[in-house]
């Protein structure tokens, strides 16, 4: 709810609770591992649909550097010999920079929708103020 109310620029304010312990004798319903994980997940899709841009440029540098790496014994064997032995690396070199490509592209077009999304959202408001002051 944080994430929403920062990225929507609703105000919002700190409210106190009181903390009691757990009452003698009563067992946690929370489990490490698969608690961890659902919040591990959590924070990988806010981070996904908030920031897409920057999530699959991520994506798409750790493809590009793995696709470089791939295809030097290629690229080496074609300026020394004029011939690439290395066949296989020099296809998944090209794939992997593809997959690169692609996930960049994927990253501004879903960058775009989610500035569009935050622009209709925020129409909304406008135009539901608007009708509220009205009445």
């Amino acid at each position: 709810m944080s994430i929403h109310t920062l990225d929507k620029r609703f105000s919002f304010e700190q409210v106190p609770i009181d903390y009691k312990e757990r009452q003698e004798g009563s067992i946690s319903k929370l489990n490490t591992y698969k608690d961890g994980i659902k919040v591990l997940l959590t924070i990988f899709n806010l981070f996904k649909n908030y920031r897409p841009i920057f999530f699959f440029s991520i994506i798409s540098f750790t493809l590009f550097i793995i696709g470089i790496i791939s295809g030097l014994p290629a690229i080496k064997d074609y300026i020394e010999i004029s011939y690439v032995k290395h066949v296989p690396l020099a296809i998944l070199a090209s794939g992997l920079e593809i997959m690169a490509m692609l996930s960049l592209v994927c990253g501004f077009i879903l960058d775009s929708i989610a500035q569009n999304e935050k622009r209709n959202y925020e129409w909304i408001l406008i135009q539901y103020e608007t009708n509220r002051n009205k009445k």
